[in-house]
C-alpha cells in the first residue's frame, strides 16, 4: 500500500488521494510551532480547570483549588466601594429638609422623586399643547382671539 502513493515532484510530498476539480491535496504535516501552541493551550486549559471554578454541576460549579469565585470578588469590590462612599451617603441621608407645614422631615430622595415626577407630568401635559400651537401656526390658522 505504501508503494502506490504518488509523490509530488516539486515538493517531494505524497498526495492524500483527495481530488476536487483537478486539485489534489498534499499530505503535509502541521508546522511545529502550531502544534506546540496547540499543546500549550491544552495544558493551560487543564490548569485553569483545576485552579478556578469551571465545570458546571447541579448546584453550582466545581470550586477550584484557589477558592476564587466571581460572587466573592463582587462582594469584596462592593464592600470596598460602600466603605469608600460611606461618608457621603451618611451625610446625604442625615440631611433633611423641613416642610413648611407640620415640620415633617422630607428626605432628599422624596424631593428628587417629586421634582422628576412633576417635570414629567408637565412635559406630558405641555407637549400636546405646544404641538397643537405649532401645527396651527404652520397651517396659518392662528389662535382664537379672546373675547371679553
Amino acid at each position: 500500500m505504501a508503494d502506490d502513493k504518488r509523490i509530488d515532484g516539486p515538493t517531494g510530498t505524497s498526495f492524500v488521494g483527495h481530488e476536487w476539480d483537478g486539485i489534489e491535496e498534499l499530505d503535509t504535516p502541521m508546522p511545529r510551532w502550531w502544534l506546540y501552541t496547540l499543546y500549550a493551550t491544552i495544558v493551560f486549559a487543564i490548569v485553569m480547570v483545576v485552579l478556578y471554578p469551571a465545570i458546571p454541576m447541579l448546584h453550582g460549579a466545581t470550586p477550584g483549588t484557589l477558592g476564587w469565585s466571581s460572587r466573592g470578588q463582587l462582594d469584596r469590590e462592593l464592600s470596598a466601594e460602600r466603605s469608600l462612599r460611606a461618608p457621603l451617603m451618611h451625610a446625604t441621608i442625615r440631611y433633611r429638609l423641613y416642610a413648611p407645614l407640620g415640620l415633617r422631615t422630607v428626605d432628599i430622595a422624596e424631593i428628587t422623586a417629586f421634582v422628576n415626577i412633576t417635570f414629567m407630568i408637565g412635559l406630558t401635559i405641555m407637549f400636546p399643547v405646544i404641538a397643537l400651537l405649532h401645527a396651527s401656526a404652520l397651517a396659518g390658522i392662528g389662535l382664537p382671539e379672546a373675547t371679553s
